[in-house]
């Protein structure tokens, strides 16, 4: 399955989250937002949990771990290119 389609799934079980300027609509989207939270703190879990392999002597775990290590240093890099925060 591509990204893309389960991008748009996610999003269509969760909703939207941008805040539009309407009280009614602005609390459903901060929960929806809270749950959009919740979804990727447990994604990062995930794969944090595949970097730890990274070292490892066969080839195939080494790829993994490498791949999840790097994709969470490149993730790293950018939030703190938005925050503009190094904590």
């Amino acid at each position: 399955m591509k990204a893309e389609t389960i991008i748009e799934v996610v999003d269509e079980l969760i909703g939207e989250v941008d805040a539009v300027g309407s009280t009614h609509i602005d609390n459903e989207r901060f929960e929806n937002l809270k749950v959009m939270e919740d979804l990727i703190d447990a994604m990062i879990v995930h794969i944090n949990y595949a970097s730890k392999t990274k070292d490892y002597p066969q080839y195939s775990m080494a790829k993994i771990g490498q791949h999840a290590f790097d994709y969470l240093k490149d993730l790293a890099g950018y939030l703190t290119e938005i925050t503009g925060e190094t904590e």
